[in-house]
């Protein structure tokens, strides 16, 4: 995964506080939807799990915990296009329930281009699925 400054986590951390929902622009492709979206991304369930969990109410610092606690990069916030995949966990979170589940990341946001990427790379995303309350 590509490195993502204090600063940009910082910027996209009003986004990702609203559950990391996916803001998605769906598209056709080889019968795969593609969507592209902010969102966190990490290696494994678990590692999205305790970013949702986490008591921290700052972004920067529950992905600082994350990666403290999982490895240097294990989850990060960035700009994607993405195939979304099977459910791996749902979780229930102070604003509703989140589901988390396995993307194939296909392109990445690069300043204002996007890039395919040679070899998808397979992450998990937690998706906010349900609001308890308004």
């Amino acid at each position: 995964m590509r490195r993502v400054t204090h600063a940009r986590i910082l910027a996209t951390g009003a986004f990702a506080l609203s559950l990391f929902g996916v803001a998605a622009l769906p598209a056709k492709a080889a019968d795969a939807e593609i969507s592209t979206g902010n969102i966190l991304v990490c290696d494994t369930p678990e590692e999205v799990s305790a970013v949702l969990e986490s008591k921290e109410k700052d972004i920067a610092e529950r992905l600082m915990m994350a990666n403290a606690r999982y490895g240097k990069e294990a989850c990060n916030v960035v700009t994607v296009a993405f195939v979304r995949g099977e459910e791996a966990k749902t979780v229930l979170v102070p604003d509703g329930v989140v589901r988390i589940v396995k993307v194939t990341v296909v392109g990445v946001q690069k300043g204002n281009a996007w890039m395919r990427m040679d070899t998808p790379m397979d992450q998990y995303a937690g998706i906010l699925e349900a609001a308890l309350g308004v």
